[in-house]
């Protein structure tokens, strides 16, 4: 994480175990999805900088990731060919 103002380095965000190919940040600045080879997507706090939760259901690399507007819901595209609609309020897919 940078600060674009200054060009700080805030933070190194670390989880995924493979190379990270997307990310995604809420409307609010407070969520981070990043998304990757290792078939995850992780879900991160931005001001404490903790991974909240682990995403796992596709079959092959997480190309692409969004966050909904109001924050409820992290839509996931990846190689498997499938489209992903996770609940981040019921923690469900």
């Amino acid at each position: 994480m940078w600060d674009i103002n200054s060009g700080e380095e805030l933070a190194i965000l670390e989880s995924h175990s493979a190379p990270i190919l997307t990310i995604a940040i809420s409307s609010d600045g407070k969520t981070i999805a990043s998304a990757g080879s290792d078939k995850t997507i992780k879900v991160w706090d931005v001001e404490s900088r903790q991974l909240l939760r682990t995403l796992s259901g596709h079959d092959g690399w997480v190309w692409s990731v969004a966050i909904s507007p109001d924050g409820n819901t992290l839509v996931s595209g990846g190689e498997d060919g499938t489209i992903r609609i996770w609940s981040l309020v019921s923690q469900s897919q």
